[in-house]
């Protein structure tokens, strides 16, 4: 009985030979494949770089440790200290030349005032020598003042009485004038008053006569 089912079943597969499906794979879309591909290098860079920065740590902690990094260290505390005592050096030029710059302006403010305060003290002289008599004046001088004079009066005396002249008007002190003029001898002092202009030789007369 077996038999002959099994011989109708191979009668019927050799009448109705079965049909092999084939599947067909789908096929890939090569930009889907493409974006996977970055997909994975870019994670596998995100990856790579903590490691290496781990390694990178591990490396630097193991030279601290070991005292491999101490030369660099000390090289580098060493060019911070010489930058640190070049910016305080350089700092302290700076101050040094703004103190400099003051005190130039105040030793010049003080030359001024100086100047200012002796001319004011001549002119204060020079009034006070205009008030008082020939006499009084006299008077006042030293005897170094009165023989520094004569001898001056001697020695505008040799002068040609053009040249005496000029320089006697030049002069700011008149009292002095007159003085020199007093310790000539009546003709050389006539001589030189004669050649001066009449306003001068007026003011001259004048002193010596006050």
């Amino acid at each position: 009985m077996e038999e002959k089912m099994e011989e109708e079943r191979k009668f019927y597969d050799n009448m109705h030979p079965r049909k092999e499906v084939v599947r067909e794979e789908p096929q890939k879309d090569p930009r889907t494949a493409d974006g996977k591909t970055k997909k994975k290098k870019k994670r596998t860079k995100l990856l790579i770089i903590p490691i290496i920065l781990l390694l990178l740590a591990g490396i630097g902690a193991a030279l601290y440790f070991t005292g491999a990094l101490n030369p660099l260290i000390s090289k580098y505390t060493m060019l911070l200290s010489v930058e640190a005592r070049e910016a305080s050096v350089a700092q302290k030029e700076t101050e040094l030349k703004s103190t400099a710059k003051t005190l130039e302006r105040q030793q010049s403010e003080l030359d001024q005032r100086e100047a200012d305060l002796k001319q004011q003290e001549e002119q204060l002289q020079q009034q006070q020598s205009e008030q008082m008599s020939f006499q009084e004046y006299q008077a006042s001088l030293s005897q170094e003042d009165l023989a520094a004079l004569k001898q001056v009066s001697g020695i505008y005396s040799k002068m040609t009485p053009k040249t005496a002249a000029a320089v006697i008007e030049q002069m700011s002190d008149q009292n002095r004038a007159a003085m020199i003029l007093y310790g000539m001898s009546s003709t050389a002092a006539a001589a030189i008053m004669d050649v001066m202009t009449p306003e001068q030789a007026v003011l001259l007369t004048g002193i010596m006569t006050k």
